[in-house]
């Protein structure tokens, strides 16, 4: 058994993934003025990289990427629990029942794994909380004249953070029809473009790029990890997939929770509350079934909204003060004693709290752990700044567009090692795309030592 609490903060503090290096090598190139898209690729929505690239602005010269990466995670995740806190107050719970239901969900599997890296995960889910609960507050009887373009401006930069979040798109805008002459879906709508723009803008002026980063990309990874072993499962094992890897404990309490809410809405014949229920459900559950493969980080696209749906009808269905105290309890509870999954791969690696002291053999090193170059001191080549994602889809990809959206392959970093093009190599970190290029380094006469967070630094005798 492994305690939720020490595991929180295991994961927080002592794990590296490629997916941090993508993202904060890509705000770190914003805080110098380059502009996503354009100067370099990147494979998601923009939000994110411009949320870190203030901090790097003004920590970068004193702590490591990654402890600024690990740093906001931290607060992304305080913030989101500190929403679904003054929600569950806004609705009539004491602090301490707010608290024990808020922790209780932010101490799941799906919630810890999504906000302990520097990656776009957490961040669509606290925008997502902030735009649900002003869309509940309007079925509540809240008519605010802002509400309905607050809801669209949250749920706005949710999709252009992690552009699946689209899925909710459809529900807020028939919830927000119902208002007299629609009049709230116009400023849902100019919410939803405002909280959207840095993702549309892109689109705007940089068409190829930002499609092939948010859209093409996308198909042609899942292409080559159905071709690299990735489960191509049918509809049933999807679903037993589903429940034994993810759902888990935590799961099947939100599940059984808002159900019996739903019942409640059903027997006062409360036909937006249903709406509302089902829809939150059913339409993340048909979206994440149609991924392939899934991954433990997108299921807060589920989690998420089923706990908003608990936490709006906490008190109001649940009948007695001693029932809601036992239920917030075992959440609490189960959720912090949780054992760890028999599934997890644990990575003992400690970032790199403070910038590593390392001898300048060159101005930049060929890697696809740009974040490992730039805490040894080096600039990585702008083509690499996406890490290991661009360069194994990149032959897939026609080489004069490649040259277009600034691409190599494998083979080209091959080459470039023959040609002894770079004095500092850095792999360790990308074992499935490595080993043949550390092959070539050792061909090539070039000598390795360790470097931090498991990385070689391989350098010309």
């Amino acid at each position: 058994m492994v305690p939720g609490l020490w595991f929180a903060g295991r994961h927080i503090f002592g794990f590296y993934d490629h997916n941090e290096s993508m993202y904060l090598m890509t705000a770190w190139r914003l805080a110098q003025g380059e502009v996503m898209y354009l100067d370099f690729a990147f494979l998601q929505g923009p939000i994110y990289p411009m949320v870190l690239a203030p901090f790097i602005v003004l920590l970068g010269n004193t702590v490591s990427l990654l402890a600024i990466g690990k740093g906001a995670a931290l607060l992304i995740w305080t913030a989101s629990t500190l929403v679904l806190v003054a929600a569950a107050r806004k609705r009539g719970m004491p602090l301490y029942l707010s608290l024990l239901l808020a922790l209780g969900f932010m101490l799941a599997f799906p919630q810890l794994r999504s906000f302990s890296e520097a990656s776009n995960y957490g961040l669509p889910v606290l925008f997502f909380f902030l735009a649900a609960f002003r869309t509940e507050s309007y079925l509540r009887g809240d008519r605010s004249p802002g509400l309905a373009f607050q809801s669209g401006l949250w749920l706005g930069l949710a999709i252009a953070t992690k552009t699946y979040y689209a899925v909710f798109i459809p529900i807020s805008v028939l919830i927000f029809a119902h208002s007299p002459n629609m009049k709230r879906v116009l400023p849902l709508g100019l919410g939803g473009l405002l909280g959207a723009l840095p993702l549309w803008l892109s689109l705007l002026l940089f068409p190829q790029q930002a499609w092939f980063g948010n859209v093409e990309f996308h198909q042609m990874t899942t292409a080559w990890k159905w071709e690299i072993g990735a489960p191509n499962l049918i509809f049933q094992d999807r679903l037993a997939y589903f429940f034994d890897w993810v759902l888990r404990i935590d799961g099947l309490i939100f599940i059984a929770l808002a159900t019996w809410m739903l019942l409640g809405h059903a027997r006062r014949k409360n036909g937006s509350g249903m709406l509302l229920y089902l829809s939150f459900f059913f339409l993340p559950v048909v979206l994440l079934l149609s991924m392939q493969p899934l991954f433990m980080q997108y299921f807060p696209l589920i989690t998420a909204p089923l706990f908003i749906l608990i936490v709006a009808d906490f008190k109001r269905f649940l009948p007695s003060g001693k029932v809601q105290r036992a239920v917030a309890l075992l959440i609490f509870v189960l959720m912090v004693a949780q054992p760890k999954p028999s599934w997890w791969i644990w990575k003992n690696s400690k970032p790199v709290w403070s910038a590593h002291q390392a001898p300048m053999l060159a101005d930049s090193a060929l890697t696809l752990s740009p974040l490992m170059a730039h805490e040894l001191g080096f600039a990585g080549p702008p083509e690499l700044s996406c890490g290991p994602f661009l360069v194994r889809i990149a032959d897939r990809i026609p080489q004069q567009r490649r040259a277009e959206l600034g691409i190599w392959t494998l083979n080209e970093m091959a080459q470039m090692v023959e040609q002894k093009r770079y004095k500092v190599v850095i792999t360790g970190q990308e074992v499935l795309h490595e080993s043949e290029l550390e092959r070539e380094l050792q061909a090539q006469g070039y000598a390795s030592k360790s470097g931090p967070l498991y990385s070689k630094i391989w350098y010309l005798k």
